[in-house]
C-alpha cells in the first residue's frame, strides 16, 4: 500500500477531531455559526433594524462574506457589518480628524480618548482592560486624516465589554487637564519648591514623537507628505510636530473633539460571526443620544502644480552607516488621482509594484544593480492613505556626488519601463492568492484595507471586491496592450506635480533640535509671571499625586476565569516518514492553500559561520535555483507560491535594521540585555539584535562582500541538506494526494541521509554572566532593558513570572515609568528566548529607569500591594496570549517549531490557573530580586545621569563589538554562579541548556587536576585553571600569509592550527614556569611573555598562524586556508618544533592507536623534553561507547603530563582540556578577535591584548558526540615521566579494558614495517565524501 494510502483515511479521521478540540477554546461561541448564501438572503435593502437602515447587501464569494452597509437614522453615522464564520470578532469606530495644524491635536486627543470617561471614570480604562479581557487586539491609531479605535475577541461577553467601553470613551471623554498634560504636553520644575531652578518639556506625545523623528527614513517621509500637499490638510503633522505641539491649549483639544467626535462623523465597522442585530440594538442605545449636524469635515481635493517642485531635508548622521559617505538619500514623488475610484487605484498599485519590487524591477535594475544606492527608501511605493494617493521611487545610502546622476536615471527608468506579461501574471497571482490566503487576523485586515478609502467615500464595499477590479484590469490590458506605459506617461512622465526631494547628513542636527527646543522653553517661561509658574508647578505636583492615587477600578467590567477552556486547542497531526525525512501533515481548511515548512537543526554549524545564517536566510531564495537565475526565479516564486522564505522571522537588510533602531530600540535593548543570560537569547542577539547591525555594517561594505559571499556558500554545503531535516504541511483534505506527491518529490530530490532522530538536535551548553552595556546613540529618547534568565517553560515558577509579569506591566510599570515618567511606553515581557526582560520604550530618562525596574520588584514581593482580583486580571493578561487566534496554515505548528507539545501547554495552562500570590513572590524573589546573573542594556545619548553609569558598564557607540560565546569582556565576570536552566519558547533550543557548574556528584577534571566545583572557592579555582591556558582564537587584520594576496584572517578555516597552538603554548609554559603556574592579569614573567611572544600573528614569530599554514602548504602540500585534522596539526607541529631547537622540545606522533617506544627514544642518548601526540579513531562515523572509560581516565592522568585533547565535532575544530562525568570541558577557538600582540604588556592597548588570550570559562559536551577522530596530548619532562606514562597506559587500558583506547610497545610489530615510516606528514585528504562525514582514508577531517 503506497503512503498515500496509508495516510489519506487516517487524516480524513482526525480533521474532524481537530475541528472538533479547536471549537472547545471558548465556551460561549460555540454554536456560532455562518450560513453565508442565508444571511446574504435574510437582509434587504431598506430594511430597518434598531434605528439603522441597510443600503446594501453585497456577498464577496472570493472572501467567503457578505458585506451589509447601514445608516443610522438619527445621527447619520455609517455602518459596515462583515458576516463571516470566524469567531474572531472585530469592532472599529472611526472619524475623520482635520489637523488644521502641527500642534498634534488628532494623536493626543487619542491618547486622552483613552483615559477615562463618563461611564468609567477611571485612568486610561483601555490599558486595564488588557488585563480584565480576552481581546486579541485592543488599540487606537491616528493616521493622516483619520482616528479608529479597533479591538477584537473570540469571547462575546468579552467582545460586548469592551465595544462598551469604547462607544462611552469617544463620546463621553473626561478630557481632564492633568490628562492633557500627562499625554501631551507640560512644563515642568526640575525643583518643585524652586521655580527658578530649571524646566523642561514633559508629556507622552511630546515624548514619542521626538522620538518618531529621530530616525532620518520617518522624518524624511513626513516632510515629503507635507511638501507634496502644501497650504493643505496633509501639509500638517497630524501626529505633531515636537515645536508645535507647546502651542496646542486644553480648551482647543477640547473644541476638537466636540466638532470631530460626533457620531455625524463616525464610520463604525463590525466583523465576524456575531450577528447583525445583537451590534445594531446595543450601538442605538449609544448613538441615539445625539442628533445629526454637519461636522464639516470633509477633506478638499489638492492644487495640482504646474512646474516640479526641489527640497533639501537635513536630519542626523546614521551613527552606524557603514560607509560614512553613502548617508545622503533621493527620493522623487509623484501625486496621483482619488483614492474612491478602486479600479483605478489598484491600477496604480499595480503599476507601482511592477515599477520598483524585485529584481525584475525597472528601478531595482538602474538603480540597485549599478549600486548607485544601497537600498530603496522606506518611503518608496504606493501611499493610498490620503485623499489623493502618491507613488514615491527612493534611494537610500546615496554618495553627495551622485545624486544629480541618480535623479537623472529615475526620468530615463520612467521612459525606458516595460512590463512583460511574464511579470504581470505573476503579480496578479500573488494577489489572487493573497485573497485566499486565511489570516488569523483576517477582519482586522479587512479593516485596515478599507480605512482610508471609507474615511472618503460612501460605500467601501467595493474597495475589497479585488477579483472584480482584477478582472477590470485584465480587460483593460486586452483592449489596449500599452495599456500601463499610458498610466506610466499619464502620472509620471507628463505628472508637473512632482516633488524632488533630498535627504542630506546634518552633525549638527541634533544639537540645533535641542536647542530650538531650549528657545521655545525659554520664550513660553518668559510669557509667565512668577504667580503662573508656581500654579504650572502646583499642577505638576497635583498631576504626580494623581499618579500615585490607587483607584477602585471595579466599574470596569471582567471576564471570570470559569470562562477560560482548561485545555488548549488541540490541532491533531500525522506523522510519515519520507525518504527518512520526519513529515508532519495537519488538514486545516486552508481554502485550498498548500503551507509547508521545512526546519533544518543548524546547532553544529561552526560558530563562525552562526551569524551569517540570517544573511544566508534573507537571500536564499533571491540567488536563483538550478538553471533559473535570480530574476527568473523571483517570477517563478511569484507566479507558483504565495512566497518563499527562509528564516523571515529575522529582519536582514542592513538598512531595514538601522532604520527600525530609533523606532524599536526597546526591543534591541532587550536582546543586548538578555545575550549573556542563555544560549537561545546569544543567538537571538546573534541572529536580530544590535550585534548583527554591526556584522551587517561591517560586511555590507564592498571589501567584505567576497568573503560574506564565501560564508554563504559554505553554509548552504553544510545545511541544505536532509541530515538534520523535519517536514510539515497544513491543506485541506481534498488536497492531502497532490499535497503528499509533492512532498515525496520534494524530499527525494535533496541531498543527503537523514540522521536518526537523536542526532537531528543538539543541546548546547551555556555559561551566562552579569553584562550592562550603554549603546550611546545620539537619540533624544531612551530605551532601556533590565534581564534576568527565567526557568524552564514546564516549572511552576514559570507560570507564576508570566503572572507577575502582567501584573509588573500593568500595576507599577504604567504608573511609573508611562505616566509619570512620561515614556511612550514600559512593560515586562518574557522573551521567546527564555528571558524575563523588564523594558521602557522612547523614555525621557535613562539610567533613572532602571532604579525603577528594581523597585517594582520590591513592590510585587512586599505583602498586600496587590490584591486577589488583580491577580485575576493579570492570568486573564496571559490568556490573551495563549488563546491568540491561530491561522489555519499555523494550526499544529507549535510542536514543530518550539518542541512545546500539547501536554506541556495544557499543564502549563492548570499552572497559570492555579498562580497565587504567594508563588509570584517566590518566583520573583529566586529568579528576579536574588538572580545571580543579568543583563542591563541602555540605548540613547549620553546624559549627565548616564555619566554615573561607570560601574560594571561598558559604554560604546559605533564601534561596539559583542561576541556572546567567548567575549573577552566576561574576564572581569564571574564564571558562574548557579545553574540557571532557560527555556525557549521557539526553534530547537526549546530544551533548557545544561549550565557549567551543574549540580553533579562528579568531579571536574582539568588536566590532570581534580575539583570538586561546589563551591565558591574551588569554583574560582576551575576559573583560574582556564583563564591559564593560552586562549587561541581565530584572528583577523594580521599581515597576509604568503604573498600579499595572502588571507589576513583564518576565520573559517584555522580552528585546528589554534587548537595545535594552544597545546603547544601549554607545553611550553609547563617547561617555563610549571604546571601548578596560574595566570593573572597582573603577570608579566618574562618567561610568560617570551612564550607568548612566540605565537604572535606576525610572520616572523616562529609559531605563528603564518608558520603552522605555510608548515603545512610548503612540506605537505596543503594550500594556506585548507582544512586541517589532528593528525595533519600534530606533523606541523612536529615539523615547527624541530626548526628551534632552543624552545627545549622535541615532538612525537604516534601511528595506528600505537605508541612504539624504541620510536620515541630514537637512539638519543639524553632526555629532552617530549610533546607527544597519539591520533586515535574512537570509532567509524561516531565515538563507541567502550572507549568513554579511557577518555575519562586521560584527563585523570598526572597533571604534570595531561595536555588534553584535540579535536572536535564535524566542521568544528574544539581543544579538550577536561572531564566532568560523561562530559568533556573544552576551549572553543571560533571567536574572532582583532590580531593583538602584548609584547611587553606595559600599555594600556598591550595589557588589553593580553586579555584577548585568556578565556574565563570552557563549555561542556557530551563525550559521545565528538568525532571519533583524535590525538591525545602529554608533556614528558624526563624520561622517568615517559616511563611512568607506558606504565600507566598499561595498567589503566591494557589490563583493565576490553578495548583500550591507544597500547604502548617496545618495538615496532612486524606489519608495521610495511609502512612508510620514512613520511614526516601524513595530511588527512577527506571533504566529507559520505553522507555521515566519514573518511575515505584513516582519518576522518576536522573542518575548521
Amino acid at each position: 500500500m503506497s503512503l498515500i494510502a496509508r495516510l489519506r483515511p487516517i487524516v480524513s479521521a482526525r480533521v474532524l477531531q481537530g475541528r472538533t478540540a479547536s471549537a472547545l477554546a471558548f465556551k460561549p461561541s460555540r454554536k456560532r455559526i455562518v450560513d453565508v448564501d442565508a444571511t446574504a438572503h435574510n437582509y434587504k435593502v431598506g430594511q430597518k433594524i434598531s434605528g439603522f437602515q441597510i443600503q446594501r447587501v453585497e456577498p464577496v464569494p472570493e472572501l467567503s462574506l457578505v458585506a451589509i452597509k447601514l445608516n443610522h437614522l438619527k445621527t447619520g453615522a455609517a455602518h459596515l457589518h462583515i458576516a463571516r464564520n470566524d469567531r474572531n470578532n472585530v469592532f472599529s469606530i472611526n472619524f475623520r480628524t482635520v489637523p488644521v495644524d502641527s500642534t498634534g491635536v488628532p494623536h493626543i486627543l487619542e491618547h486622552m480618548t483613552l483615559c477615562g470617561s463618563k461611564e468609567f471614570p477611571v485612568r486610561d480604562p483601555f490599558f486595564k482592560m488588557l488585563t480584565r479581557s480576552l481581546a486579541t487586539f485592543m488599540n487606537a491609531m491616528t493616521g493622516s486624516d483619520v482616528t479608529l479605535y479597533p479591538f477584537s475577541s473570540q469571547n462575546e461577553a468579552d467582545f460586548r465589554n469592551i465595544m462598551r467601553i469604547y462607544l462611552d470613551a469617544v463620546f463621553y471623554p473626561r478630557l481632564k487637564e492633568s490628562d492633557f498634560m500627562q499625554e501631551g504636553w507640560r512644563i515642568e520644575p526640575n525643583d518643585p519648591k524652586n521655580v527658578n531652578a530649571g524646566w523642561e518639556f514633559k508629556g507622552v506625545v511630546f515624548n514619542e514623537m521626538k522620538g518618531v523623528f529621530t530616525d532620518p527614513q520617518s522624518l524624511f517621509a513626513h516632510r515629503i507628505q507635507n511638501e507634496l500637499f502644501p497650504n493643505h490638510v496633509y501639509g500638517n503633522i497630524s501626529g505633531g510636530a515636537p515645536l508645535s505641539i507647546p502651542r496646542l491649549t486644553w480648551q482647543e483639544l477640547k473644541q476638537f473633539h466636540s466638532s470631530h467626535y460626533h457620531p455625524s462623523n463616525a464610520r463604525i465597522y463590525t466583523y465576524g460571526d456575531i450577528p447583525l442585530e445583537s451590534h445594531l440594538e446595543f450601538i442605538d442605545t449609544h448613538l441615539s443620544k445625539f442628533d445629526f449636524i454637519d461636522s464639516k469635515t470633509d477633506v478638499p481635493l489638492s492644487p495640482t502644480w504646474n512646474q516640479p517642485r526641489k527640497v533639501t531635508v537635513s536630519a542626523q548622521p546614521d551613527p552606524i552607516c557603514a560607509d560614512a559617505e553613502r548617508q545622503s538619500s533621493v527620493a522623487v514623488a509623484y501625486l496621483l488621482d482619488s483614492i474612491q475610484d478602486p479600479s483605478n487605484s489598484l491600477c496604480l498599485q499595480l503599476v507601482s509594484e511592477l515599477l520598483i519590487s524585485g529584481p525584475n524591477s525597472p528601478f531595482y535594475k538602474a538603480l540597485l544593480e549599478p549600486k548607485l544606492g544601497t537600498s530603496m527608501s522606506s518611503v518608496s511605493g504606493y501611499d493610498g492613505s490620503t485623499l489623493q494617493s502618491s507613488f514615491t521611487v527612493g534611494l537610500q545610502g546615496v554618495r553627495e556626488n551622485e545624486i544629480e546622476k541618480v535623479l537623472t536615471v529615475i526620468d530615463e527608468t520612467f521612459r525606458s519601463a516595460t512590463f512583460p506579461k511574464e511579470r504581470i501574471e505573476a503579480l496578479l497571482h500573488s494577489i489572487e492568492l493573497g485573497i485566499k490566503h486565511q489570516s488569523a487576523n483576517f477582519g482586522l485586515g479587512l479593516l485596515m484595507g478599507i480605512t482610508y478609502p471609507w474615511n472618503h467615500v460612501e460605500d467601501p464595499i467595493d474597495h475589497f471586491m479585488i477579483s472584480k477590479h482584477i478582472s477590470k484590469f485584465r480587460e483593460n490590458l486586452k483592449k489596449d496592450p500599452n495599456f500601463l506605459d499610458h498610466l506610466v506617461d499619464k502620472y509620471f512622465i507628463e505628472n508637473k506635480h512632482k516633488l524632488t526631494a533630498i535627504l542630506k547628513p546634518d552633525p549638527n542636527f541634533e544639537q540645533e533640535a535641542q536647542k530650538a527646543e531650549a528657545v521655545l522653553l525659554q520664550n513660553t517661561l518668559q510669557t509667565l509671571d512668577e504667580d503662573q509658574k508656581l500654579e504650572w508647578a502646583k499642577k505638576c505636583q497635583d498631576l504626580a499625586e494623581e499618579q500615585h492615587c490607587k483607584e477602585d477600578v471595579s466599574c470596569l467590567p471582567i471576564l471570570k476565569l470559569s470562562e477560560i477552556d482548561r485545555e488548549p486547542p488541540k490541532y491533531d497531526v500525522v506523522h510519515a516518514d519520507i525518504d527518512g525525512v520526519d513529515f508532519q501533515f495537519c488538514a486545516q481548511p486552508t481554502n485550498g492553500v498548500t503551507y509547508f515548512n521545512a526546519k533544518i537543526d543548524t546547532s553544529l554549524l561552526p560558530e563562525n559561520l552562526k551569524p551569517y545564517l540570517p544573511t544566508f536566510c534573507s537571500v536564499l531564495a533571491k540567488m536563483g535555483a538550478a538553471d533559473l537565475d535570480y530574476k527568473h526565479l523571483d517570477q517563478m516564486i511569484e507566479l507558483r507560491t504565495g512566497g518563499l522564505a527562509a528564516g523571515n522571522y529575522v529582519e536582514m537588510k542592513l538598512t531595514n535594521k538601522i532604520n527600525g533602531l530609533p523606532g524599536s530600540g526597546h526591543r534591541y535593548a532587550m536582546r543586548s540585555a538578555g545575550r549573556n543570560l542563555n544560549a537561545a537569547a546569544a543567538m537571538n542577539e546573534k541572529f536580530s539584535g544590535y550585534e548583527q547591525i554591526l556584522l551587517l555594517k561591517d560586511f555590507s561594505s564592498e571589501d567584505k562582500f567576497r568573503s560574506t559571499l564565501e560564508n554563504i556558500r559554505e553554509i548552504a554545503a553544510l545545511v541544505l541538506n536532509k541530515k538534520r531535516m523535519r517536514c510539515a504541511l497544513n491543506d485541506t483534505i481534498e488536497n492531502i494526494d497532490d499535497a503528499l506527491k509533492s512532498a515525496e518529490i520534494f524530499v527525494s530530490a535533496i541531498n543527503g541521509k537523514p540522521l536518526k532522530p537523536e542526532k537531528r538536535f543538539t543541546q548546547r551548553s551555556f555559561i551566562p554572566v552579569t553584562k550592562r552595556t550603554h549603546l550611546v546613540f545620539p537619540f533624544p529618547v531612551n530605551h532601556s532593558s533590565l534581564c534576568f534568565p527565567c526557568p524552564a517553560y514546564v516549572s511552576e515558577h514559570f507560570a507564576a513570572l508570566r503572572v507577575a509579569a502582567k501584573l509588573l506591566t500593568s500595576k507599577f510599570l504604567h504608573r511609573e515609568v508611562r505616566e509619570r515618567g512620561g515614556a511612550y511606553g514600559s512593560g515586562v515581557s518574557i522573551l521567546s528566548s527564555g528571558v524575563f526582560s523588564m523594558y521602557s520604550y522612547r523614555d525621557p530618562n535613562g539610567a533613572e529607569t532602571f532604579d525603577v525596574f528594581e523597585k517594582a520588584v520590591d513592590w510585587a514581593i512586599a505583602p498586600a500591594n496587590f490584591a486577589a482580583d488583580e491577580i485575576h486580571e493579570a492570568k486573564l493578561a496571559v490568556f490573551q496570549a495563549e488563546d491568540a487566534p491561530v491561522s489555519p496554515g499555523s494550526r499544529g505548528l507549535t510542536e514543530f517549531h518550539s518542541g512545546i507539545s500539547y501536554d506541556m501547554q495544557k499543564k502549563h495552562r492548570e499552572q497559570v490557573l492555579a498562580v497565587t500570590e504567594a508563588d509570584i513572590r517566590v518566583a520573583l524573589e529566586k529568579y528576579v530580586k536574588n538572580a545571580n546573573v543579568s543583563g542591563r542594556c541602555l540605548i540613547g545619548p549620553e546624559t549627565d545621569k548616564s555619566a554615573s553609569l561607570t560601574e560594571g558598564w561598558i559604554k560604546t557607540s559605533d564601534e561596539f563589538a559583542f561576541v556572546p560565546w567567548c567575549d573577552m569582556d566576561f574576564v572581569d565576570s564571574l564564571l558562574l554562579q548557579e545553574a540557571m536552566a532557560a527555556a525557549s519558547l521557539e526553534g530547537p533550543e526549546c530544551v533548557p541548556p545544561v549550565s557549567f557548574f551543574e549540580e553533579t556528584e562528579e568531579k571536574f577534571w582539568i588536566c590532570g587536576r581534580a575539583f570538586d566545583g561546589k563551591t565558591d572557592e574551588d569554583r574560582e579555582r576551575i576559573r583560574g585553571a582556564l583563564r591559564s591556558f593560552l586562549w587561541q582564537t581565530y584572528r583577523k587584520g594580521f599581515p597576509a600569509i604568503g604573498d600579499e594576496s595572502g588571507p589576513t584572517s583564518d576565520r573559517g578555516w584555522g580552528c585546528m592550527l589554534r587548537c595545535g597552538q594552544m597545546v603547544l603554548a601549554e607545553s611550553l609554559l609547563r617547561l617555563q614556569l610549571g604546571a601548578g603556574w596560574m595566570w593573572t592579569r597582573a603577570s608579566r614573567d618574562d618567561s610568560y611573555l617570551s612564550v607568548l611572544s612566540t605565537f604572535a600573528d606576525e610572520p616572523s614569530a616562529p609559531f605563528s598562524i603564518h608558520q603552522f599554514a605555510l608548515t603545512g602548504a610548503q612540506d605537505g602540500g596543503k594550500s594556506v586556508g585548507e582544512w586541517y585534522g589532528p593528525n595533519t596539526v600534530a606533523h606541523v607541529v612536529k615539523k615547527l618544533v624541530s626548526k628551534l631547537p632552543n624552545c627545549g622540545l622535541r615532538v612525537h606522533v604516534a601511528m595506528d592507536n600505537m605508541l612504539i617506544k624504541t620510536d620515541v627514544n630514537n637512539g638519543e642518548e639524553s632526555w629532552k623534553p617530549l610533546l607527544l601526540f597519539v591520533p586515535l579513531r574512537l570509532g567509524l562515523s561516531e565515538v563507541n561507547a567502550i572507549y568513554k572509560p579511557g577518555l575519562k581516565a586521560c584527563f585523570k592522568f598526572s597533571a604534570d603530563m595531561c595536555l588534553g585533547i584535540i579535536g572536535g565535532t564535524p566542521n568544528h575544530a574544539l581543544y579538550f582540556v577536561g572531564c566532568v562525568g560523561d562530559e568533556l570541558v573544552y576551549l572553543d577557538p571560533h571567536t574572532t578577535q582583532q590580531t593583538a600582540n602584548p609584547k611587553m604588556k606595559e600599555a594600556d592597548d598591550e595589557k588589553q591584548a593580553d586579555l584577548s588570550y585568556h578565556c574565563n570559562f570552557a563549555r561542556r559536551m557530551p563525550m559521545l558526540q565528538i568525532d571519533p577522530s583524535i590525538a591525545v596530548c602529554f608533556l614528558c619532562q624526563t624520561a622517568e615521566d615517559f616511563e611512568a606514562l607506558c606504565k600507566w597506559s598499561k595498567q589503566c587500558f591494557v589490563d583493565v579494558e576490553k578495548q583500550p583506547i591507544f597500547e604502548v610497545m617496545e618495538n615496532k610489530p612486524v606489519y608495521s614495517s610495511l609502512l612508510a615510516d620514512q613520511i614526516e606528514f601524513e595530511y588527512d585528504t577527506a571533504r566529507f565524501a559520505s553522507d555521515e562525514g566519514l573518511d575515505s582514508s584513516d582519518e576522518f577531517e576536522i573542518v575548521g
